[in-house]
Protein backbone atom coordinates (compact mmCIF):
# COMPACT_ATOMS: atom_id res chain seq x y z
CA UNK A 1 0.00 0.00 0.00
CA UNK A 2 2.85 2.39 0.83
CA UNK A 3 4.77 1.84 -2.35
CA UNK A 4 1.55 2.08 -4.44
CA UNK A 5 0.23 5.62 -2.93
CA UNK A 6 3.83 6.80 -2.28
CA UNK A 7 4.16 6.38 -6.43
CA UNK A 8 1.24 8.33 -6.77
CA UNK A 9 2.23 11.15 -4.21
CA UNK A 10 5.82 11.11 -5.95
CA UNK A 11 3.70 11.28 -9.17
CA UNK A 12 1.33 14.41 -8.10
CA UNK A 13 4.77 16.21 -7.11
CA UNK A 14 6.89 15.36 -10.27
CA UNK A 15 4.14 16.88 -12.54
CA UNK A 16 3.66 19.77 -10.64
CA UNK A 17 7.57 20.61 -10.08
CA UNK A 18 7.82 19.59 -13.63
CA UNK A 19 4.89 22.38 -15.08
CA UNK A 20 6.36 25.34 -12.44
CA UNK A 21 9.67 24.84 -13.74
CA UNK A 22 8.77 25.10 -17.49
CA UNK A 23 6.68 27.90 -16.81
CA UNK A 24 8.95 29.59 -14.45
CA UNK A 25 12.24 29.36 -16.06
CA UNK A 26 12.92 28.83 -20.16
CA UNK A 27 16.12 28.13 -19.64
CA UNK A 28 15.31 24.91 -17.94
CA UNK A 29 11.67 24.76 -19.88
CA UNK A 30 13.00 20.83 -21.15
CA UNK A 31 14.07 19.71 -17.96
CA UNK A 32 10.62 20.69 -16.55
CA UNK A 33 8.78 18.91 -19.76
CA UNK A 34 10.52 15.52 -18.59
CA UNK A 35 10.45 15.80 -14.59
CA UNK A 36 6.53 16.21 -16.15
CA UNK A 37 6.05 13.23 -18.01
CA UNK A 38 8.18 11.65 -14.99
CA UNK A 39 5.38 12.36 -13.00
CA UNK A 40 2.48 11.16 -15.22
CA UNK A 41 4.29 7.97 -15.77
CA UNK A 42 4.53 7.26 -11.71
CA UNK A 43 0.70 8.35 -11.45
CA UNK A 44 -0.03 5.42 -14.27
CA UNK A 45 1.93 3.16 -12.86
CA UNK A 46 0.36 3.97 -9.63
CA UNK A 47 -3.15 3.05 -10.82
CA UNK A 48 -2.50 0.08 -13.09
CA UNK A 49 -0.08 -1.79 -10.92
CA UNK A 50 -2.20 -0.78 -8.01
CA UNK A 51 -5.19 -2.67 -9.46
CA UNK A 52 -2.93 -5.30 -11.65
CA UNK A 53 0.10 -6.37 -9.78
CA UNK A 54 -0.79 -6.93 -6.08
CA UNK A 55 -2.36 -10.15 -4.86
CA UNK A 56 -4.72 -8.78 -3.18
CA UNK A 57 -4.65 -5.27 -4.93
CA UNK A 58 -4.08 -2.50 -3.47
CA UNK A 59 -7.11 -0.82 -5.29
CA UNK A 60 -9.73 -3.56 -5.28
CA UNK A 61 -12.35 -1.78 -7.85
CA UNK A 62 -11.48 -1.94 -11.71
CA UNK A 63 -13.77 1.27 -12.00
CA UNK A 64 -11.64 3.16 -9.55
CA UNK A 65 -8.35 2.17 -11.36
CA UNK A 66 -9.67 2.92 -14.94
CA UNK A 67 -11.03 6.21 -13.66
CA UNK A 68 -7.62 7.48 -11.98
CA UNK A 69 -6.02 6.17 -15.33
CA UNK A 70 -8.55 8.34 -17.57
CA UNK A 71 -7.63 11.56 -15.08
CA UNK A 72 -3.91 11.16 -16.08
CA UNK A 73 -4.98 10.54 -19.50
CA UNK A 74 -6.90 13.85 -19.39
CA UNK A 75 -4.53 15.29 -17.16
CA UNK A 76 -1.60 15.02 -20.06
CA UNK A 77 -4.03 16.21 -22.45
CA UNK A 78 -4.31 19.49 -20.87
CA UNK A 79 -0.83 19.76 -20.01
CA UNK A 80 0.32 18.92 -23.80
CA UNK A 81 -1.51 22.08 -24.61
CA UNK A 82 -0.62 24.16 -21.58
CA UNK A 83 3.15 23.77 -22.48
CA UNK A 84 3.16 22.84 -26.29
CA UNK A 85 4.47 19.55 -25.33
CA UNK A 86 4.35 17.23 -28.07
CA UNK A 87 6.38 14.44 -25.78
CA UNK A 88 3.40 14.56 -23.10
CA UNK A 89 0.47 14.61 -25.49
CA UNK A 90 2.17 11.11 -27.29
CA UNK A 91 2.54 9.84 -23.13
CA UNK A 92 -0.98 10.32 -22.77
CA UNK A 93 -2.23 8.99 -25.37
CA UNK A 94 0.04 5.60 -25.05
CA UNK A 95 -1.29 5.28 -21.44
CA UNK A 96 -5.16 5.66 -22.70
CA UNK A 97 -4.70 3.04 -24.88
CA UNK A 98 -3.06 0.83 -22.08
CA UNK A 99 -4.99 1.64 -19.76
CA UNK A 100 -8.42 -1.15 -20.24
CA UNK A 101 -5.49 -3.41 -21.34
CA UNK A 102 -4.66 -2.80 -17.21
CA UNK A 103 -8.07 -3.08 -15.95
CA UNK A 104 -8.82 -5.51 -17.69
CA UNK A 105 -11.82 -3.76 -19.31
CA UNK A 106 -11.72 -4.99 -22.86
CA UNK A 107 -14.63 -7.67 -22.49
CA UNK A 108 -17.15 -4.74 -22.04
CA UNK A 109 -17.87 -3.62 -25.09
CA UNK A 110 -19.85 -1.17 -25.15
CA UNK A 111 -18.24 0.87 -22.46
CA UNK A 112 -15.02 0.28 -24.09
CA UNK A 113 -16.20 1.59 -27.70
CA UNK A 114 -17.31 4.85 -25.72
CA UNK A 115 -13.60 5.03 -24.39
CA UNK A 116 -12.50 4.60 -27.15
CA UNK A 117 -14.15 7.31 -29.01
CA UNK A 118 -13.39 9.36 -25.97
CA UNK A 119 -9.69 9.17 -26.02
CA UNK A 120 -10.19 9.35 -29.90
CA UNK A 121 -11.95 12.40 -29.01
CA UNK A 122 -9.23 14.14 -26.67
CA UNK A 123 -6.54 13.20 -29.46
CA UNK A 124 -8.45 14.97 -32.00
CA UNK A 125 -8.64 18.39 -30.29
CA UNK A 126 -5.22 18.57 -28.59
CA UNK A 127 -3.76 18.04 -32.65
CA UNK A 128 -6.32 20.91 -33.86
CA UNK A 129 -5.51 23.12 -30.80
CA UNK A 130 -1.72 22.76 -31.52
CA UNK A 131 -1.92 21.52 -35.40
CA UNK A 132 -0.48 18.35 -34.26
CA UNK A 133 -2.38 16.38 -37.50
CA UNK A 134 -0.59 13.18 -37.49
CA UNK A 135 -1.06 12.93 -33.56
CA UNK A 136 -4.28 13.19 -34.23
CA UNK A 137 -4.45 10.91 -37.08
CA UNK A 138 -2.14 8.38 -34.26
CA UNK A 139 -5.19 8.36 -32.14
CA UNK A 140 -7.99 7.66 -34.60
CA UNK A 141 -5.64 4.80 -35.99
CA UNK A 142 -4.70 3.52 -32.43
CA UNK A 143 -8.32 3.81 -31.08
CA UNK A 144 -9.51 1.66 -34.02
CA UNK A 145 -6.57 -1.04 -34.06
CA UNK A 146 -7.57 -1.11 -30.05
CA UNK A 147 -11.09 -1.93 -31.43
CA UNK A 148 -10.02 -4.47 -33.12
CA UNK A 149 -7.83 -5.90 -30.32
CA UNK A 150 -10.57 -6.11 -27.94
CA UNK A 151 -13.42 -7.20 -30.15
CA UNK A 152 -15.61 -4.26 -30.32
CA UNK A 153 -14.75 -4.52 -34.53
CA UNK A 154 -16.34 -7.81 -34.14
CA UNK A 155 -19.37 -6.52 -32.12
CA UNK A 156 -20.31 -4.03 -35.31
CA UNK A 157 -21.80 -7.63 -36.65
CA UNK A 158 -22.99 -8.87 -33.49
CA UNK A 159 -24.81 -5.46 -32.41
CA UNK A 160 -25.48 -2.64 -35.01
CA UNK A 161 -26.40 0.02 -32.18
CA UNK A 162 -22.83 -0.34 -31.10
CA UNK A 163 -20.81 -1.22 -34.29
CA UNK A 164 -21.96 1.41 -36.96
CA UNK A 165 -21.97 4.39 -35.48
CA UNK A 166 -18.50 3.74 -33.47
CA UNK A 167 -17.40 3.43 -36.99
CA UNK A 168 -19.13 6.48 -37.96
CA UNK A 169 -18.08 8.52 -34.91
CA UNK A 170 -14.26 7.70 -35.85
CA UNK A 171 -14.54 8.46 -39.25
CA UNK A 172 -16.32 11.62 -38.57
CA UNK A 173 -13.27 12.64 -36.43
CA UNK A 174 -11.07 12.02 -39.33
CA UNK A 175 -13.48 14.21 -41.81
CA UNK A 176 -13.35 16.78 -39.09
CA UNK A 177 -9.53 16.82 -38.30
CA UNK A 178 -8.46 16.84 -42.01
CA UNK A 179 -11.06 19.44 -43.31
CA UNK A 180 -10.62 21.81 -40.30
CA UNK A 181 -7.08 21.19 -39.89
CA UNK A 182 -5.24 20.08 -42.30
CA UNK A 183 -5.13 23.48 -44.57
CA UNK A 184 -2.97 24.75 -42.05
CA UNK A 185 -0.14 22.33 -43.38
CA UNK A 186 2.32 23.05 -46.37
CA UNK A 187 0.85 21.69 -49.47
CA UNK A 188 3.62 18.54 -49.42
CA UNK A 189 1.74 17.30 -46.16
CA UNK A 190 -1.55 17.60 -47.37
CA UNK A 191 -1.85 14.48 -50.00
CA UNK A 192 -1.07 12.02 -47.19
CA UNK A 193 -3.95 13.91 -45.09
CA UNK A 194 -6.45 12.90 -47.89
CA UNK A 195 -4.94 9.82 -48.50
CA UNK A 196 -5.93 9.11 -44.42
CA UNK A 197 -9.33 9.84 -45.62
CA UNK A 198 -9.08 7.57 -48.15
CA UNK A 199 -8.18 4.98 -45.97
CA UNK A 200 -10.44 5.23 -42.92
CA UNK A 201 -13.37 5.63 -45.79
CA UNK A 202 -12.35 2.47 -47.18
CA UNK A 203 -12.31 0.67 -43.41
CA UNK A 204 -16.04 2.16 -42.53
CA UNK A 205 -17.43 1.17 -45.76
CA UNK A 206 -16.25 -2.69 -45.26
CA UNK A 207 -17.36 -2.75 -41.52
CA UNK A 208 -20.72 -1.72 -43.03
CA UNK A 209 -20.55 -3.91 -45.75
CA UNK A 210 -19.78 -6.84 -43.23
CA UNK A 211 -22.39 -5.91 -40.79
CA UNK A 212 -25.10 -6.18 -43.31
CA UNK A 213 -24.24 -9.47 -44.84
CA UNK A 214 -25.12 -10.87 -41.48
CA UNK A 215 -28.83 -10.03 -41.81
CA UNK A 216 -31.85 -11.06 -43.25
CA UNK A 217 -32.55 -7.83 -45.37
CA UNK A 218 -28.51 -7.26 -45.51
CA UNK A 219 -28.10 -5.59 -48.72
CA UNK A 220 -31.43 -3.02 -47.82
CA UNK A 221 -29.02 -1.88 -44.98
CA UNK A 222 -26.15 -1.58 -47.41
CA UNK A 223 -27.88 0.16 -49.72
CA UNK A 224 -28.66 2.96 -46.74
CA UNK A 225 -25.17 2.98 -45.52
CA UNK A 226 -23.92 3.71 -49.19
CA UNK A 227 -26.66 6.38 -50.23
CA UNK A 228 -26.04 7.68 -46.80
CA UNK A 229 -22.33 7.87 -47.46
CA UNK A 230 -22.78 9.33 -50.92
CA UNK A 231 -25.21 12.32 -49.15
CA UNK A 232 -22.51 13.02 -46.61
CA UNK A 233 -19.33 13.17 -49.36
CA UNK A 234 -21.38 14.95 -51.44
CA UNK A 235 -22.02 17.68 -49.06
CA UNK A 236 -18.94 17.94 -47.51
CA UNK A 237 -17.54 18.48 -51.26
CA UNK A 238 -19.50 20.90 -51.91
CA UNK A 239 -18.67 22.98 -48.90
CA UNK A 240 -15.09 22.17 -49.49
CA UNK A 241 -15.52 23.80 -52.85
CA UNK A 242 -17.76 26.79 -51.85
CA UNK A 243 -15.06 27.80 -48.86
CA UNK A 244 -12.37 26.89 -51.51
CA UNK A 245 -10.61 24.23 -48.89
CA UNK A 246 -8.29 21.55 -49.64
CA UNK A 247 -9.63 18.03 -50.71
CA UNK A 248 -13.26 18.65 -52.76
CA UNK A 249 -11.55 15.67 -55.21
CA UNK A 250 -11.43 13.79 -52.94
CA UNK A 251 -14.51 14.02 -51.06
CA UNK A 252 -16.47 13.44 -54.68
CA UNK A 253 -14.45 10.65 -55.53
CA UNK A 254 -15.37 8.87 -52.55
CA UNK A 255 -19.05 10.40 -53.38
CA UNK A 256 -19.00 8.65 -56.62
CA UNK A 257 -17.77 5.79 -55.50
CA UNK A 258 -20.58 5.42 -52.78
CA UNK A 259 -23.19 5.94 -55.44
CA UNK A 260 -21.34 3.68 -57.33
CA UNK A 261 -21.37 0.70 -54.97
CA UNK A 262 -25.25 1.89 -53.96
CA UNK A 263 -25.95 1.06 -57.28
CA UNK A 264 -24.27 -1.89 -57.40
CA UNK A 265 -26.28 -3.36 -54.51
CA UNK A 266 -29.49 -2.39 -55.78
CA UNK A 267 -28.60 -4.48 -59.18
CA UNK A 268 -28.15 -7.70 -56.60
CA UNK A 269 -30.82 -7.12 -54.28
CA UNK A 270 -33.57 -6.56 -57.03
CA UNK A 271 -33.90 -8.64 -60.57
CA UNK A 272 -35.45 -5.47 -62.61
CA UNK A 273 -32.32 -3.21 -61.75
CA UNK A 274 -30.14 -6.56 -62.24
CA UNK A 275 -32.05 -6.89 -65.91
CA UNK A 276 -31.13 -3.55 -66.80
CA UNK A 277 -27.76 -3.36 -65.29
CA UNK A 278 -26.21 -1.92 -68.38
CA UNK A 279 -28.77 0.99 -68.80
CA UNK A 280 -28.25 1.79 -65.16
CA UNK A 281 -24.38 2.19 -65.13
CA UNK A 282 -24.51 3.73 -68.58
CA UNK A 283 -26.76 6.25 -66.92
CA UNK A 284 -24.65 7.36 -64.18
CA UNK A 285 -21.18 6.91 -66.18
CA UNK A 286 -23.21 9.75 -68.63
CA UNK A 287 -24.01 11.99 -64.94
CA UNK A 288 -20.51 11.75 -63.71
CA UNK A 289 -19.40 13.09 -67.36
CA UNK A 290 -21.80 15.60 -67.00
CA UNK A 291 -20.94 16.46 -63.60
CA UNK A 292 -17.15 17.07 -64.36
CA UNK A 293 -18.34 19.33 -67.54
CA UNK A 294 -20.31 21.42 -65.06
CA UNK A 295 -18.06 21.79 -61.87
CA UNK A 296 -14.77 21.27 -64.16
CA UNK A 297 -13.90 18.44 -61.91
CA UNK A 298 -11.00 16.18 -63.53
CA UNK A 299 -11.77 13.59 -61.06
CA UNK A 300 -15.06 12.65 -62.05
CA UNK A 301 -14.39 12.30 -65.85
CA UNK A 302 -11.55 10.12 -64.67
CA UNK A 303 -14.27 7.81 -62.91
CA UNK A 304 -16.74 8.22 -66.30
CA UNK A 305 -13.84 6.93 -68.41
CA UNK A 306 -13.02 4.22 -66.14
CA UNK A 307 -16.86 3.09 -65.53
CA UNK A 308 -17.12 3.43 -69.47
CA UNK A 309 -14.97 0.75 -69.44
CA UNK A 310 -17.00 -1.24 -67.31
CA UNK A 311 -19.79 -0.62 -69.20
CA UNK A 312 -18.49 -2.08 -72.39
CA UNK A 313 -17.80 -5.39 -70.35
CA UNK A 314 -21.16 -5.85 -68.79
CA UNK A 315 -22.85 -4.93 -72.33
CA UNK A 316 -21.17 -7.56 -74.45
CA UNK A 317 -22.39 -9.67 -71.87
CA UNK A 318 -25.99 -8.60 -71.28
CA UNK A 319 -26.92 -7.77 -74.97
CA UNK A 320 -25.15 -10.73 -75.91
CA UNK A 321 -27.44 -12.98 -73.76
CA UNK A 322 -30.62 -10.69 -74.90
CA UNK A 323 -30.12 -11.68 -78.37
CA UNK A 324 -29.31 -15.39 -77.95
CA UNK A 325 -32.58 -15.91 -75.87
CA UNK A 326 -34.59 -14.12 -78.64
CA UNK A 327 -37.32 -16.88 -79.78
CA UNK A 328 -40.10 -14.13 -80.05
CA UNK A 329 -39.05 -10.90 -81.39
CA UNK A 330 -40.98 -8.47 -79.79
CA UNK A 331 -40.94 -9.82 -76.46
CA UNK A 332 -38.65 -7.22 -74.68
CA UNK A 333 -37.83 -5.04 -77.22
CA UNK A 334 -38.13 -2.10 -76.06
CA UNK A 335 -35.91 -3.33 -73.23
CA UNK A 336 -33.46 -4.80 -75.46
CA UNK A 337 -33.06 -1.28 -77.97
CA UNK A 338 -32.69 0.51 -74.43
CA UNK A 339 -29.89 -1.49 -73.21
CA UNK A 340 -28.54 -2.14 -76.97
CA UNK A 341 -27.71 1.83 -77.63
CA UNK A 342 -27.71 2.62 -74.08
CA UNK A 343 -23.45 2.15 -75.10
CA UNK A 344 -23.42 4.36 -77.78
CA UNK A 345 -25.57 6.52 -76.14
CA UNK A 346 -23.00 7.42 -73.71
CA UNK A 347 -20.07 7.05 -76.02
CA UNK A 348 -22.04 10.65 -77.86
CA UNK A 349 -22.29 11.94 -74.00
CA UNK A 350 -18.10 11.75 -72.98
CA UNK A 351 -17.72 13.13 -77.12
CA UNK A 352 -19.56 15.66 -76.13
CA UNK A 353 -18.81 16.80 -72.96
CA UNK A 354 -15.51 14.64 -71.46
CA UNK A 355 -12.90 16.61 -74.01
CA UNK A 356 -14.58 20.10 -74.23
CA UNK A 357 -14.84 20.17 -69.98
CA UNK A 358 -11.10 18.90 -70.12
CA UNK A 359 -9.16 20.49 -72.71
CA UNK A 360 -8.74 17.10 -74.41
CA UNK A 361 -7.82 17.35 -78.22
CA UNK A 362 -10.13 16.75 -80.70
CA UNK A 363 -9.40 13.43 -81.52
CA UNK A 364 -11.17 11.66 -78.38
CA UNK A 365 -14.33 13.23 -79.81
CA UNK A 366 -14.04 11.66 -82.93
CA UNK A 367 -12.42 8.26 -81.67
CA UNK A 368 -15.94 8.53 -78.92
CA UNK A 369 -18.14 9.09 -82.42
CA UNK A 370 -16.66 6.53 -84.22
CA UNK A 371 -16.64 3.84 -81.58
CA UNK A 372 -20.32 4.40 -80.52
CA UNK A 373 -21.37 4.35 -84.12
CA UNK A 374 -19.62 1.17 -84.71
CA UNK A 375 -21.26 -0.16 -81.90
CA UNK A 376 -25.11 1.23 -83.11
CA UNK A 377 -24.39 -0.23 -86.56
CA UNK A 378 -23.70 -3.65 -84.94
CA UNK A 379 -26.93 -3.21 -82.91
CA UNK A 380 -29.01 -2.25 -85.48
CA UNK A 381 -27.85 -5.35 -87.70
CA UNK A 382 -28.68 -7.84 -85.27
CA UNK A 383 -32.26 -6.17 -85.04
CA UNK A 384 -32.31 -6.47 -88.91
CA UNK A 385 -30.65 -10.17 -88.77
CA UNK A 386 -33.68 -10.99 -86.07
CA UNK A 387 -36.51 -9.14 -87.60
CA UNK A 388 -35.80 -10.87 -90.93
CA UNK A 389 -35.39 -14.54 -89.41
CA UNK A 390 -38.75 -14.27 -87.10
CA UNK A 391 -41.13 -11.71 -89.01
CA UNK A 392 -40.16 -11.86 -92.60
CA UNK A 393 -38.72 -15.22 -93.10
CA UNK A 394 -39.40 -14.80 -96.82
CA UNK A 395 -37.02 -12.27 -96.89
CA UNK A 396 -34.58 -13.97 -93.66
CA UNK A 397 -31.05 -12.14 -93.42
CA UNK A 398 -31.61 -9.88 -96.58
CA UNK A 399 -33.00 -7.58 -94.39
CA UNK A 400 -29.27 -7.25 -92.52
CA UNK A 401 -27.95 -6.55 -96.27
CA UNK A 402 -31.05 -3.90 -96.95
CA UNK A 403 -30.05 -2.07 -93.76
CA UNK A 404 -26.09 -2.15 -95.05
CA UNK A 405 -27.04 -0.80 -98.38
CA UNK A 406 -29.11 2.29 -97.11
CA UNK A 407 -25.97 2.98 -94.39
CA UNK A 408 -23.46 2.91 -97.37
CA UNK A 409 -25.60 4.91 -99.83
CA UNK A 410 -26.09 7.24 -97.18
CA UNK A 411 -22.44 7.86 -96.17
CA UNK A 412 -21.88 8.12 -99.54
CA UNK A 413 -24.38 10.86 -100.41
CA UNK A 414 -22.61 12.63 -97.24
CA UNK A 415 -18.85 12.34 -98.21
CA UNK A 416 -20.01 13.43 -101.63
CA UNK A 417 -21.98 16.24 -101.03
CA UNK A 418 -19.58 17.26 -98.35
CA UNK A 419 -16.10 16.46 -99.31
CA UNK A 420 -15.46 13.60 -96.61
CA UNK A 421 -12.88 11.18 -97.89
CA UNK A 422 -13.57 8.67 -94.33
CA UNK A 423 -17.34 8.51 -95.26
CA UNK A 424 -17.06 7.65 -98.98
CA UNK A 425 -13.78 4.98 -97.99
CA UNK A 426 -16.42 3.52 -95.56
CA UNK A 427 -19.05 3.45 -97.55
CA UNK A 428 -17.33 2.26 -100.34
CA UNK A 429 -15.92 -0.88 -97.90
CA UNK A 430 -19.90 -1.09 -96.65
CA UNK A 431 -21.40 -1.67 -99.82
CA UNK A 432 -18.30 -4.58 -100.70
CA UNK A 433 -19.50 -6.29 -97.75
CA UNK A 434 -22.68 -5.90 -98.58
CA UNK A 435 -22.06 -7.51 -102.42
CA UNK A 436 -19.74 -10.28 -100.76
CA UNK A 437 -22.78 -10.99 -98.20
CA UNK A 438 -25.37 -11.13 -100.98
CA UNK A 439 -23.27 -13.76 -102.76
CA UNK A 440 -21.89 -15.66 -100.46
CA UNK A 441 -25.34 -16.01 -97.67
CA UNK A 442 -28.22 -14.72 -99.20
CA UNK A 443 -28.33 -16.80 -102.19
CA UNK A 444 -27.46 -19.65 -101.13
CA UNK A 445 -30.67 -20.64 -100.81
CA UNK A 446 -32.10 -19.40 -103.84
CA UNK A 447 -33.05 -21.47 -106.60
CA UNK A 448 -30.74 -21.19 -110.03
CA UNK A 449 -32.81 -18.89 -111.76
CA UNK A 450 -33.25 -16.43 -108.85
CA UNK A 451 -30.00 -16.66 -107.58
CA UNK A 452 -29.07 -15.99 -111.12
CA UNK A 453 -31.17 -12.81 -111.59
CA UNK A 454 -30.52 -11.44 -107.97
CA UNK A 455 -26.12 -11.91 -108.64
CA UNK A 456 -27.25 -10.36 -112.02
CA UNK A 457 -29.28 -7.57 -110.41
CA UNK A 458 -26.42 -6.56 -107.92
CA UNK A 459 -23.73 -6.23 -110.60
CA UNK A 460 -25.52 -4.09 -112.41
CA UNK A 461 -26.15 -1.49 -109.47
CA UNK A 462 -22.49 -1.71 -108.88
CA UNK A 463 -21.49 -1.14 -112.17
CA UNK A 464 -23.86 1.61 -112.55
CA UNK A 465 -22.37 3.19 -109.03
CA UNK A 466 -19.01 2.68 -110.44
CA UNK A 467 -19.18 4.27 -113.42
CA UNK A 468 -20.94 7.72 -111.43
CA UNK A 469 -18.46 7.69 -108.53
CA UNK A 470 -15.41 7.67 -111.24
CA UNK A 471 -17.33 10.37 -113.37
CA UNK A 472 -17.44 12.99 -111.11
CA UNK A 473 -14.67 12.24 -108.51
CA UNK A 474 -12.70 14.96 -109.85
CA UNK A 475 -15.58 17.54 -108.73
CA UNK A 476 -15.21 15.88 -104.98
CA UNK A 477 -12.12 15.33 -104.60
CA UNK A 478 -11.08 18.85 -105.29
Amino acid sequence: VQRVYGMMFWGVAGTIAGVWLKVKSERYSILGEVIAALGLVGLYLGFGLGHRYFNPPVIGSMWVALAGLIAVTVAAGVLSVMLRSLFIAVLGLLGGFVAPMVCSFQTMQTQLSVYVLLIAIGATVVAYLRNWIALGYCGIAGAFLLAIACGVYESAFINPWVGYPFHLALYALVIALTVTGAWRLPISQKAGCWAFVALAAFCWNVGALGQGTLYADGLGLTKLHFAFAAVIHAALAYACRRRRWEGAAVLTTLSALCAGAMLVTFCQDSKTWQDHMVLVFCAYAALLADLSWRTRESTLGVLARILSVICVLIWFRHVGLAYDSISVYWDGFAGRILEGLSLPLLGLVLAWRLPEGNGKPDGFRVAYIIASGVIAFFVVSAECHWFGKLILPSVGTGCMTIFWSVIAAGFLSFGILRRFKAFRHAGLVLIGAAAAKVVLLDTATLATPARVTVLAAVGALMIAGAFLYLKFKNRFEK
